[in-house]
């Protein structure tokens, strides 16, 4: 799936914003894969700068796009 979808793109930055507030600097989106047999689910793999902080690099978290939430990234449940 293309790294620039606009929506996950979107509810990731958004979210991300809500969860740091000031210390959000950037986030950059590495891959997103489509969860199994889930349809509006997606993993997304992504790079995170806060400020203050050593960069977080290639974190996952699961995107919803039908509630337009994160969920925590389980790699048991695949």
């Amino acid at each position: 799936m293309d790294t620039k979808d606009p929506t996950i793109n979107k509810i990731l930055e958004t979210q991300l914003k809500e969860i740091y507030q000031k210390k959000y600097i950037k986030s950059e989106i590495q891959t997103i894969m489509q969860y199994p047999f889930r349809e509006n689910q997606y993993i997304v793999t992504y790079n995170l700068e806060l400020k203050d902080s050593y960069p977080i690099v290639r974190a996952k978290i699961v995107v919803d796009t039908e509630t337009e939430e994160l969920k925590l990234y389980d790699p048991g449940l695949l």
